[in-house]
């Protein structure tokens, strides 16, 4: 499992999803096999594979840790295995049906770094309505929102000063705003 997770890291997702595939016949089943297995099929273009391995994990992860006798070191298993299905969903054109496992997610784990804001995007690829948007992003504002003191600017206001322009995003890897950004170099 280990070595299909690094080739795929470096680039080897053919030979990745061969190291899972051993993986899934001669360990036990679990999973976060069948979850990492899933995001490799994705990858690899293997859209139905995916689906399926992503399903299989869920039904293989441990109990809710918040359900009585769950041990806590099983949350990681049970959060990956719907975060991969969740985002194969929503990915497949079936936010509706992405909605429900980032919920789950969110319920034992609130400020979950990928779970938090893919439950706002999903919903904008679906038809909601103004309440529920909000009611999203409110608890996305509450896990993640800023908590510390507020300082007054200190800009210089004067018209002819020089302007400087930032910008800072997560969506700079393979991701399309990258590609605005990037040039003609892609």
């Amino acid at each position: 499992h280990n070595l299909a997770v690094l080739y795929a890291q470096t680039g080897h997702v053919n030979e990745g999803m061969l190291a899972m595939e051993r993986a899934k016949i001669f360990g036990p089943p679990a999973s976060i096999i069948f979850a990492n297995s899933a995001l490799m099929y994705f990858e690899g273009g293997w859209v139905e594979e995916a689906l399926r391995d992503a399903k299989r994990g869920v039904e293989l992860s441990p109990p809710k840790p918040t359900d009585e006798g769950a041990e806590p070191l099983k949350t990681a298993g049970y959060i990956h295995s719907r975060l991969a299905l969740a985002m194969l969903q929503a990915a497949d054109g079936h936010p509706e049906n992405a909605l429900p496992y980032y919920r789950e997610m969110l319920e034992v784990e609130p400020a979950h770094g990928a779970a938090s804001p893919n439950a706002c995007f999903a919903q904008k690829l679906m038809d909601i309505g103004p309440k529920e948007l909000l009611e999203q992003r409110q608890k996305w504002h509450k896990a993640h929102g800023w908590k510390g003191k507020y300082w007054p600017h200190k800009n210089d206001k004067t018209p002819d000063r020089q302007l400087r322009v930032g910008y800072v995003s997560g969506d700079f890897k393979a991701h399309s705003a990258a590609m605005i950004f990037a040039g003609p170099s892609l």
